[in-house]
C-alpha cells in the first residue's frame, strides 16, 4: 500500500510541477500574443496564418534590432540622439553603451556564488564590476574628489540574485567584493535554464558535458 501512495505521489508531483511550466510557458505566450494584437493589419483571411506572420514579422524586427545594437556606430548614433532627450539620457547610456552591448555580445555575463551571514549560499548574475573604497561609507567621500584618493581600491561587483523562479532576472540587486564571490564557470544562460526549470535541470557535469560538445570535443 505504502509504495503505490509512493507512486502515485511522486506522478502528482511530477505533474504539477509539469503544469507549472506549462502555465509560465502559456503565460509567455499569452504576452505574446496580446503584443501582436497591437498589429491590427491582416496579412491574410486565416487568423492562425496571420498570427504566424505577425510571429515571423516580431523576430525579424528583433534580429535586425539586434543586429543594429551590435555594430558601434549604430549604437553611437543611438545614444547621441536619445541623450538630447531630457530625462531619457540616463537610460539610454546604461543600455547602449559600448561596454555593457559588447559584454552581452560575448557572453560575458558570468554566475557567481555568495554566501550570506549565515552560512547559506546563493548564486547570481555578475551584472557590472567596478573599483571603490573597500568601505562603502567611503564612496561619497571617494566620488567627490577620485584623483585625490590615495587609500586601497577593491574589485566590486554588482549581483542581480538571488534569482526567483521561473524568471532569474526578478532578483535582488547587490554590491558585493569580489573576492567574496565564487565564479564555477557558468553563465547567465546556465542561470536561466536553472532557475526556469526550478533547479531541476542542473549538473555540474551535464553543463561541463554540453559546453565540451558545443565546442567541438569528443
Amino acid at each position: 500500500m505504502t509504495s503505490v501512495l509512493r507512486f502515485i505521489w511522486k506522478r502528482v508531483f511530477l505533474g504539477l510541477v509539469s503544469l507549472i511550466l506549462i502555465l509560465f510557458l502559456f503565460l509567455v505566450g499569452s504576452w505574446i500574443w496580446s503584443a501582436l494584437k497591437i498589429i491590427e493589419y491582416q496579412f491574410v483571411e486565416s487568423p492562425w496564418l496571420n498570427g504566424l506572420i505577425k510571429i515571423g514579422l516580431m523576430l525579424g524586427f528583433a534580429f535586425f534590432l539586434g543586429l543594429l545594437v551590435s555594430w558601434r556606430w549604430s549604437r553611437s548614433l543611438i545614444m547621441s540622439i536619445l541623450s538630447k532627450i531630457p530625462g531619457v539620457r540616463t537610460i539610454a547610456y546604461a543600455f547602449f553603451n559600448h561596454t555593457f552591448i559588447e559584454r552581452l555580445k560575448q557572453g560575458g555575463l558570468p554566475e557567481a556564488m555568495f554566501e550570506d551571514v549565515c552560512g547559506r549560499w546563493g548564486f547570481g548574475i555578475v551584472t557590472n564590476e567596478f573599483k571603490a573604497p573597500e568601505s562603502p561609507r567611503d564612496w561619497k567621500r571617494y566620488r567627490k574628489n577620485p584623483n585625490a584618493w590615495t587609500e586601497t581600491l577593491i574589485d566590486w561587483c554588482i549581483v542581480l540574485g538571488p534569482p526567483t523562479a521561473p524568471l532569474a532576472l526578478t532578483a535582488q540587486m547587490w554590491h558585493i567584493p569580489k573576492n567574496r564571490l565564487v565564479f564555477v564557470g557558468f553563465t547567465a544562460k546556465d542561470t536561466t535554464i536553472t532557475v526556469a526549470s526550478f533547479g531541476f535541470i542542473f549538473s555540474l557535469i551535464r553543463f561541463i558535458e554540453e559546453e565540451k560538445f558545443l565546442e567541438g570535443e569528443k
